[in-house]
C-alpha cells in the first residue's frame, strides 16, 4: 500500500542537485530487518505505534526489540494518553502535534536503559523545502529514524528512507511510501540512540 503515487516533481531532484554528497537511495538497514507493529482499522493510535516503531529501529542491536519491551512502551504510552485527557478521545480520533511530542519525550525516556539512552530532536520545519530534505535524508544516513505528520492522511509515520521522488516508510498501517513533495508532511522528529558502554 502506499500513500501517494510518486510522480515527476522539481523536489524529486533536490537532493541529488543541492546536495551532491548524499546518495539518490537509502533505507536504514535494521528497517530491513525488522517488522512494524501495526494498528487496528478503527483506532486512532497511530501515534503511539509510529513512535515505538521508531524506536524499535533506533534501539536495533540493543535488545529492545522484544514482546515484552513493545508490550511496556504501549502500556506506558496509554498511560500517559490518559493524563492527556479523555483516552476515547485519543483512542477515536488520534493526538494532536503538541500531545506526539510530549508521548515521543516519554517514551524515550522509558525505553532508555543501561545499554542505550534514547532522546528525541525536533527538525525544523519552516525552512527552504531543500534545506528541510537536506536535513531528513542527512538524519536517515545517519541510521536514526524520523518521525512525521502525513498531513493529507492525518497519519504518524517513521520514514526509514528515501528514494529521489518518495520517503519511505516503516508504517503502522502498511503504507510503504509518501511523496517527498514538503507539503505532504510536518512535525519532523528524529529519535536518537547512544549507547552508555563507557559508562559501565
Amino acid at each position: 500500500m502506499q500513500v501517494s503515487r510518486p510522480g515527476y516533481s522539481p523536489s524529486c531532484l533536490l537532493m541529488n542537485t543541492e546536495f551532491p554528497d548524499k546518495p539518490s537511495s537509502f533505507i536504514i538497514p535494521a528497517a530491513r530487518e525488522l517488522e512494524p507493529c501495526l494498528h487496528g482499522s478503527l483506532d486512532g493510535l497511530c501515534g503511539l505505534y509510529a513512535i515505538i516503531n521508531a524506536i524499535r529501529i533506533a534501539a536495533f542491536g540493543y535488545r529492545l526489540d522484544t514482546h515484552h519491551t513493545n508490550h511496556a512502551l504501549f502500556t506506558a504510552g496509554i498511560a500517559k494518553l490518559e493524563e492527556f485527557g479523555s483516552i476515547a478521545d485519543c483512542v477515536g480520533d488520534g493526538m494532536n502535534k503538541t500531545e506526539f511530542r510530549a508521548l515521543t519525550k516519554h517514551l524515550c525516556r522509558k525505553a532508555s536503559n543501561l545499554k542505550i539512552k534514547l532522546r528525541y530532536h525536533a527538525l525544523p520545519v519552516r525552512v527552504p523545502d531543500s534545506e528541510r530534505q537536506h536535513n531528513i535524508s542527512a538524519t536517515l544516513t545517519s541510521g536514526l529514524p524520523v518521525l512525521i505528520n502525513l498531513e493529507h492522511k492525518f497519519h504518524y509515520s517513521v520514514v526509514t528512507g528515501f528514494t529521489p521522488c518518495t520517503l519511505t516508510l516503516f508504517d503502522s498501517f502498511g503504507y510503504t511510501r509518501t511523496n517527498i513533495r514538503p507539503d505532504r508532511y510536518s512535525c519532523a522528529i528524529m529519535i536518537m540512540g547512544r549507547s552508555t558502554s563507557s559508562r559501565e
